[in-house]
């Protein structure tokens, strides 16, 4: 698989470019130009590559030209400047001269750096013009203009180029210091794994690759939102790098954990989706028995994992719909469910889900559970019966039957096939004033409050 290096990326870049370009080295060779320019040259672009930069202007700008050159690699990185420029017929170009912009890019610890440079003729330049500077200052035009964490590499992972904001997520001072590494030179290991398992996925899948919440590698508190983007050569279609963008979403991370504190109990656990039901995060010890407490567990890696995937197959429409009600209506939702847990198989949860788009615009469900497996005594027809009893003021089955309006028959028949009607717990709530899920599971407060008479 061929892979970027900074020389190909920019030959890249250039291509793509509306203004003159051409890249050379120390020496002044053509390392490469596009057809925007070669054109002008009078040229094909790969019969200008090997020639001096020299051989296309007069004579009488040469020594000029030589010393912008020898300024770039001697430390001046970048440069303005104005040269006639000499085209077919070794003729003077228009009737100005040409503007252009030039930057030394780092090629890395096994390559030499290089010029790129881009030039307008004079009439096309409004005054106060920046056209080229930010093609290479910080990589390219499109990378520099985001307010992002954005870096290239190539599918052997060394990375080509970054701008200024990746240098300072990989705490170095420059570029160059980063140029023909790979994270596994900057980062943990874990990190470096995981960050190289991701663009793997992207280079073998050939799409895009998106991690909502991703931790900074040091400093625990900042947070980003990943992408990750194939670049593909224009004439085989071939994966021929990654663009990365990291997005700082530090203070609306740092919201959300102020809700999310107030919303669970030490004894719950609490999901994070997104509006496809994905898991981005859990908090909580409820699924996995006997462990400390998890605050980073996290399904960071390629996909997310579909909250689906842990529920109980008989439960798996019932949930859907669950879910399905919370985003449609933006309001909470209570259910009960069977879900997996790391030990013990499954077990029913009490679940609590509310959907919010207060702290990110793409929105996001938030579902409490808590461990009701513990009850299931509580649930038994027997005691439900008990409690119905309860609420009608009777200790016979003969008087609950008579409360309901129903047969003791059909009494013996529930206690017979251990299933309680619905009905029945709806009639006896409307009618005494007693919750319903106290009925059901013997939890919470008996009553909901006085009965209105009349």
């Amino acid at each position: 698989m061929t892979s970027l290096n900074p020389l190909s990326f920019y030959t890249h870049v250039l291509a793509r470019s509306r203004d003159c370009g051409l890249i050379f080295n120390r020496q002044g060779i053509i390392l490469a130009l596009n057809a925007t320019l070669s054109s002008l040259y009078g040229v094909e672009p790969d019969q200008g590559v090997g020639r001096s930069v020299y051989s296309f202007v007069p004579a009488h700008e040469l020594e000029k030209t030589r010393e912008i050159v020898s300024g770039l690699f001697e430390g001046g990185d970048v440069a303005e400047y104005r040269l006639q420029c000499l085209g077919p017929g070794r003729k003077l170009l228009g009737e100005g001269s040409m503007y252009w912009q030039a930057c030394k890019v780092a090629g890395g610890e096994s390559e030499e750096d290089f010029v790129v440079a881009l030039g307008r003729m004079d009439q096309q330049v409004q005054q106060g013009m920046n056209f080229a500077r930010k093609l290479v200052h910080d990589f390219n035009k499109i990378i520099d203009a985001l307010p992002d964490i954005a870096w290239v590499t190539g599918t052997d992972h060394a990375i080509v180029c970054a701008n200024d904001a990746y240098c300072e997520f990989m705490g170095v001072s420059s570029q160059k210091e980063l140029v023909g590494k790979t994270v596994a030179d900057c980062m943990p290991e874990a990190s470096a794994s995981s960050a190289i398992q991701t663009a793997t996925a992207v280079f073998e899948q050939r799409r895009e690759i998106i991690l909502p919440m991703l931790p900074h590698f040091k400093d625990t508190e900042r947070w980003y939102r990943a992408i990750h983007t194939p670049l593909f050569d224009d004439t085989t279609r071939q994966v021929i790098g990654l663009l990365g963008i990291y997005q700082d979403i530090s203070l609306q991370a740092a919201r959300e954990n102020s809700y999310l504190k107030e919303m669970y109990a030490d004894n719950e656990a609490v999901f994070v989706l997104d509006t496809q039901c994905r898991i981005i995060f859990r908090r909580g010890r409820v699924l996995r028995p006997g462990a400390a407490p998890v605050d980073r567990d996290r399904y960071r890696h390629l996909d997310l994992k579909v909250i689906f995937d842990i529920i109980h197959p008989q439960d798996l429409e019932r949930a859907q719909g669950f879910l399905k009600r919370i985003v449609q209506t933006k309001t909470p939702h209570q259910g009960e469910f069977r879900v997996k847990r790391v030990s013990r198989g499954y077990a029913l949860m009490e679940v609590r889900g509310v959907y919010s788009d207060a702290f990110f615009s793409e929105g996001r469900i938030y579902v409490v559970v808590r461990d009701i497996s513990h009850t299931s005594e509580f649930r038994s027809p027997d005691k439900v019966l008990e409690r119905l009893k309860q609420a009608a003021g009777t200790t016979t089955n003969k008087g609950l039957a008579a409360f309901l309006h129903v047969s003791p028959t059909s009494i013996s028949n529930a206690i017979k096939h251990q299933k309680i009607p619905a009905d029945w717990l709806i009639s006896a709530g409307l009618e005494t004033g007693f919750s319903v899920d106290w009925l059901v599971t013997g939890r919470g407060e008996k009553q909901r409050g006085k009965v209105e008479k009349g």
